[in-house]
């Protein structure tokens, strides 16, 4: 049976690889995406770099900002920490045996649906990916799975949790294991699992919490999808909406770290 992942070259990406393998429904492939190469438009980005870079020097002079910035840096580490002291992290870097590995620069690339069409999975699983195109998605013959960072419908796209901390919405904080369609985050529901938020939240601890609540469930919930032990549900209406990455501004870190570094 072929199962592949799809994912990034993350240490948790390969903790839930390895997981997949000993408690889940196993692999056959990993396909992640690799860093961009720094050789194309090399100059541009420096140029952009350095205009941001003295941008960024300028607007740090304002004390909020620099609060608010210097707190954020303080939680990732943190955050970063409590990541890989859990068990779940331990000996996760090393290749298994027996299981391929592709690198690619775009998961919606003719190479990576060309090798799909070829294969023909069973199952394709999906972790922290870009979205995926209808050309990725139509060569599986069961369905594809994507783990989600929030309780769902609330809170699509990216960056889940800086927006319920934003929001202070902390009762949709959790993990969702969904079927993945067309639209962002909108598939048929398989899974949820509330994450403990314990004192202090913050985007970052969420996060680490989140992400180890998928290591430790995904697994489970895909191998018994395949068996047919669950059945999807349709997701209700959500009443929050679907969040990109540039919607989070300076202007709202600083509302939402200086807000955190008062609590501090």
């Amino acid at each position: 049976m072929s199962i592949i992942l799809l994912t990034n070259g993350s240490d948790e990406a390969h903790a839930l690889a390895h997981r997949m393998r000993s408690v889940g429904p196993g692999l056959s492939r990993v396909i992640a995406t690799e860093p961009e190469p720094h050789t194309a438009g090399a100059i541009g980005r420096f140029a952009r770099g350095t205009i941001d870079w003295l941008r960024m020097k300028k607007v740090r002079l304002d004390p909020k900002v620099r609060v608010a910035l210097d707190t954020e840096a303080r939680l990732r580490r943190k955050a970063w920490g409590e990541l890989h002291a859990s068990h779940l992290m331990t000996g996760v870097r090393h290749p298994l045996a027996g299981v391929e590995y592709t690198h690619v620069s775009d998961m919606n690339s003719k190479e990576v649906v060309d090798l799909l069409e070829r294969e023909r999975p069973e199952l394709l699983l999906v972790y922290g990916t870009k979205i995926l195109r209808e050309p990725v998605l139509r060569t599986a013959r069961r369905g594809v799975l994507n783990a989600h960072c929030s309780i769902l419908p609330e809170y699509r796209g990216v960056r889940s949790e800086f927006w319920q901390c934003h929001d202070e919405a902390y009762d949709h904080v959790g993990i969702t294991i969904h079927l993945v369609d067309i639209g962002v985050d909108t598939g048929m529901l398989l899974f949820q699992h509330r994450t403990e938020i314990g004192s202090g939240p913050d985007p970052f601890n969420l996060r680490t919490r989140n992400t180890l609540a998928v290591i430790e469930h995904y697994p489970a919930v895909a191998k018994a999808f395949l068996a047919g032990e669950i059945l999807p549900v349709p997701q209700p209406q959500g009443l929050t909406r679907t969040f990109r990455g540039t919607d989070i501004t300076l202007e709202r870190k600083v509302a939402l770290y200086g807000r955190l570094a008062a609590r501090m």
